[in-house]
């Protein structure tokens, strides 16, 4: 990777401070149009209010049960609860805030990150590109966007990296073995930090030197785990591990992020000119940490077979790092700054405006406006609202997150009935790209509704908000369904 031939470590420059200020502008400018009726924003932010206000481990908004959808915090995810809730309930619970709050630590990562290509003696045009590659690519935008846990993870991922290019060895590994707590995936953090540490420029005594305390820094990590999760051995012997699909990310998260969608193609030519240009000119770049760390997080996400493509998010720094040292040059750095505006920011201006013309996402004033009528059809049954259980459409989660259970047909499953003081569901569906097939119920795909107390209009969106003290609701399998439930069977 080309460096900077000056002796000292340099200060930061003014390019530096304006570009990233600038990328973290972009994220805050995507709030509510990159991503619209995510059903992971609802869910894991649930996972956090119920650890953080009611102490509860489990997932009681789609009802999954540890390992699928990771069940709520009871094996995993009580750091990045401890750090969403707090805040959360002292500036109230809005998708908007809790992307704001991810957004937070995204622009801390690149802060930290372009302070690691300036300890790598890294010069300024250089560390730009980097900054460029890892910022405005989808990767860390879904997570600026978005409530997963993935903020956190990365934001450990790229401090405990921030340390080992310090020399801070115990601490380095860590923070990355911490970092496992928050979401299983985030073991690759695990191998790719400890590939660094033993990669990093030393005599092959000090290398050997650093194993020992890498070694105490797990055994730490692994006890900080059980400390905040003492029944884990009992959570993980009674999972029922069958119910995972294991065949679904076979070829791991970087296939399913690099080659399923051609939207990521560029990232994908990006790397496989890199490793060719390494090969022919550059030989030295495959035998250093940024390009091994690929290496062995790839070979991981096959063997784990993770297929999630927001876990890229978890090797894109060494991505960065990679592919920028493959390609710059000091005459070529504008060139490849310019190419990834040119590639990225269309694909954001198009998700912008097709959020605003087709499916804008509900803003903290229509989860206030629902919140209210809540409210009032819970005090019409006699019911105090903060004891009121709703069973509603996931995406109003947000104006009544105590006691709130998912309307969706993962949790009204076949045979099964489920039951709530007010029931609150859209006479239509609100995700565009899966009103014939998705698992989201409308008002009129359900049985046992009486009638409603009140209708509104969110968005546009035509709402209906019921009193169902204790009446069951259920609701049968559309047509598709069943047709592709009859086609499976008769191939068994």
């Amino acid at each position: 990777m080309t460096q900077s031939s000056s002796g000292g470590l340099r200060r930061f420059s003014r390019a530096e401070v304006v570009f990233v200020t600038a990328i973290v502008m972009l994220y805050v400018l995507l709030f509510d149009h990159f991503r619209t009726f995510q059903v992971d924003d609802p869910w894991f932010a649930s996972f956090s209010y119920n650890y953080w206000n009611d102490g509860i481990v489990t997932d009681t908004l789609y009802k999954r049960h540890f390992p699928r959808g990771m069940g709520g915090v009871e094996a995993f995810g009580k750091l990045a609860a401890c750090v969403q809730a707090p805040l959360m309930n002292a500036l109230g619970w809005s998708l908007r805030g809790l992307a704001a709050l991810s957004t937070c630590f995204v622009a801390a990562s690149l802060a930290l990150l372009a302070d690691v290509c300036r300890r790598l003696r890294h010069s300024v045009h250089f560390t730009l590109c980097v900054i460029a590659v890892a910022g405005l690519t989808e990767p860390f935008v879904v997570v600026s966007q978005g409530t997963r846990f993935e903020f956190l993870a990365l934001f450990l991922l790229i401090a405990a990296l921030w340390c080992a290019v310090r020399g801070w060895v115990f601490s380095a590994a860590l923070i990355a073995c911490v970092s496992v707590e928050i979401e299983p995936a985030a073991i690759v953090v695990v191998l790719g930090v400890f590939t660094a540490l033993l990669m990093m420029p030393g005599t092959r005594y000090a290398r050997l030197r650093r194993l020992p305390w890498m070694a105490l820094a797990a055994g730490l990590a692994v006890a900080v785990y059980f400390a905040l999760h003492p029944h884990a051995v009992s959570t993980f012997y009674h999972a029922d591990w069958s119910s995972v699909d294991a065949s679904a990310g076979t070829h791991g998260f970087v296939f399913q992020y690099l080659f399923l969608y051609k939207r990521h193609w560029p990232e994908m030519i990006a790397l496989i000119t890199a490793t060719v240009i390494s090969v022919r000119t550059r030989q030295h770049l495959l035998k250093e940490w940024p390009a091994v760390a690929i290496a062995v997080t790839v070979v991981a996400s096959v063997v784990l077979k993770w297929g999630n493509p927001r876990y890229f998010v978890l090797i894109m720094p060494f991505f960065a790092l990679f592919v920028t040292g493959a390609f710059f040059t000091e005459r070529r750095w504008k060139l490849i700054v310019l190419a990834v505006l040119a590639i990225m920011l269309p694909q954001y201006a198009y998700r912008y405006s097709i959020s605003i013309r087709q499916a804008p996402a509900l803003t903290s004033a229509d989860q206030r406006e629902i919140g209210w009528a809540i409210d009032r059809t819970a005090r019409s049954e006699g019911l105090r609202i903060a004891d009121a259980s709703v069973l509603g459409n996931s995406n109003v989660w947000f104006a009544h997150p105590g006691h709130f259970v998912a309307l969706d047909r993962r949790v009204l499953q076949t045979g099964r009935t489920v039951s709530g003081d007010v029931i609150v569901c859209f006479e239509n569906k609100l995700d565009p790209t899966l009103r014939e097939m998705g698992s989201e119920l409308k008002c009129s795909e359900l049985r046992g509704l009486p009638n409603p107390v009140e209708r509104i209009t969110v968005h546009g969106y035509p709402l209906q908000v019921i009193a169902a003290t204790g009446k069951p609701i259920t609701a049968p399998l559309p047509d598709w369904l069943l047709r592709r439930l009859k086609t499976r069977d008769a191939l068994q």
